[in-house]
């Protein structure tokens, strides 16, 4: 019985040790994509897709692992099974939030054939800082096994979306003042998105760690996917 726990908790070392290098991955991957949207290079935004593959392939391994823990372990305490499906969870959040960074660093490369953008980047790189920082502490949350990191990623989601409402306002403003401007600007409303469903994806990882830490269901009344604030 201790020899099979301890090969169970190998497992689940490994399987954290994974997601983690996952996670800073994305995380980097992001901030690289955000300086590309501002200058595009070809050969970085190709690079920015070979990182993103070795992302996809990653969250498949984290997935089979959580699922062969699951099968062969058997595990029976309720924490164990908190944690897996936190892990589970995660890997998903940050598989989505390496595919945004990708569309961002491409959107820098639309923009630059086409004649560059109507105005400074505005407050897209604030956006950009306020979503990568809730990436960073909801890594940091399953990290610590803290709480009230979590918590504040949940919170600060709502900052993001603040900030994502008067962007999006300000570009469809610009839209109606200027034809040229519409265009491009249509490529920003698309970035701001990116950028605030990236804090949505970090808000659900957040959750599962507060779900995995306290047990109460009530941190799961919302995935993801129903972050989204209405277009």
């Amino acid at each position: 019985m201790v020899a099979t726990r301890t090969k169970f908790e190998t497992m689940m070392q490994n399987l954290r040790d994974d997601l983690l290098h996952m996670g800073f991955e994305v995380e980097a991957l992001l901030q690289d994509a955000v300086v590309l949207l501002a200058r595009p290079l070809p050969e970085a935004v190709e690079e920015i897709l070979r990182r993103d593959d070795i992302i996809d392939l990653e969250a498949t391994r984290i997935e089979e692992q959580c699922l062969r823990i699951l099968t062969m372990q058997q595990p029976v305490l309720a924490t164990d099974l908190r944690t897996i499906s936190m892990y589970l969870k995660a890997a998903s959040d940050l598989e989505r939030i390496g595919d945004h960074a990708v569309n961002i660093a491409r959107t820098g490369t639309k923009i630059a054939s086409e004649g560059g953008i109507y105005r400074p980047l505005a407050d897209i790189p604030l956006l950009a800082e306020k979503a990568g920082l809730m990436v960073h502490n909801a890594l940091e949350a399953i990290i610590r096994h803290d709480v009230q990191c979590a918590e504040a990623v949940i919170a600060a989601d709502d900052e993001v979306d603040a900030l994502y409402r008067r962007m999006r306002r300000d570009l469809q403003q610009a839209m109606l003042q200027e034809p040229s401007n519409i265009v491009p600007a249509s490529h920003l409303m698309f970035v701001v998105h990116y950028l605030e469903r990236i804090g949505d994806h970090s808000a659900g990882i957040a959750e599962r760690v507060l779900y995995r830490e306290t047990g109460d269901l009530r941190h799961l009344s919302m995935s993801s996917g129903s972050h989204a604030i209405a277009a």
